[in-house]
């Protein structure tokens, strides 16, 4: 059901599973990828393991608040509004943080609830408040959204 592919890897801490054994994620530049099945039970467990890295990776804590928020937000939208998988990558330089989450696989029939307007629907602004940049597509076979991050919170122009 897990999925996970890290470069540089070697020792880290411990993050919740939801089945199967992930891969650690040390060394300062690195890259994760977590594929799960896009459901909300998912979504704590793939914020958990982001952090992890970013924590293994050495990244400042203000920076991994703000990277597991917007991997937290961008990973409940595909688990609510996806298709029946999401795959989440994040990849580190010395400056940057690029996060990719992508939903495939099949349409999730129904799974959209009603939504309550005052708990859901401002995701995407803070992402946008918290980026560089986002962007994303979507077609027949899944929808692909890029935030790229700036460590230390300098943005760029």
């Amino acid at each position: 059901m897990w999925s996970m592919y890290t470069k540089h890897s070697s020792e880290a801490r411990s993050a919740p599973t939801v089945s199967g054994t992930l891969s650690s994620c040390a060394g300062h530049s690195g890259l994760v990828v977590i594929a799960v099945p896009a459901d909300e039970r998912h979504v704590s467990a793939v914020r958990h393991r982001v952090a992890a890295c970013l924590d293994a990776w050495r990244i400042s804590l203000d920076d991994q608040v703000a990277v597991v928020l917007i991997v937290g937000e961008l990973a409940a939208n595909a688990a609510l509004h996806g298709r029946d998988d999401m795959t989440v990558m994040i990849g580190v330089s010395v400056a940057d943080v690029h996060i990719h989450v992508i939903d495939s696989g099949g349409t999730a029939g129904s799974r959209e609830q009603e939504i309550d307007e005052d708990e859901h629907g401002r995701g995407l602004n803070i992402i946008r408040c918290l980026a560089q940049s986002v962007r994303w597509h979507s077609d027949a076979a899944r929808t692909w959204v890029h935030v790229d991050y700036c460590l230390g919170g300098v943005q760029r122009t």
